[in-house]
């Protein structure tokens, strides 16, 4: 059972992990507390989620909870801190792509990706 609630059944990806054995809804109020300062937006992420449809935002890669996933915010806190905690800032992205993004807008990010692009395909790598 989970380890937080000890009401659910943990995700499967996090059922043989000790200290971090979270059912759905105990995960999804971890990553609120981590993103947003506070667990009750823990519904909202899970509406995200589904809207996403368990998708990253950037690469529609499948997300799974407990090994990929990962909460961005949109505009970055640091550059952003009035946006830091709301809940509409912030979309699921993989965590490949969340240490990728940095402290990056979305157009920044997307610029970024499309200079690397067009060098790329120039033939001078």
């Amino acid at each position: 059972m989970c380890v937080q609630c000890g009401n659910n059944e943990p995700l499967p990806s996090l059922k043989n992990n000790e200290k971090y054995r979270l059912c759905e809804t105990c995960y999804l109020k971890k990553m609120s507390r981590q993103s947003l300062g506070t667990d009750r937006h823990w519904a909202t992420l899970r509406e995200k989620l589904a809207t996403q449809q368990y998708c990253c935002a950037y690469t529609g890669e499948a997300l799974v909870l407990g090994v990929n996933d990962s909460l961005d915010h949109i505009l970055p806190m640091h550059h952003f801190p009035d946006s830091a905690r709301t809940p509409a800032n912030v979309e699921w992205v993989t965590r490949e792509i969340n240490e990728m993004k940095r402290n990056r807008t979305p157009e920044q990010f997307l610029t970024l990706i499309h200079r690397i692009l067009r060098y790329r395909e120039s033939g001078s790598d």
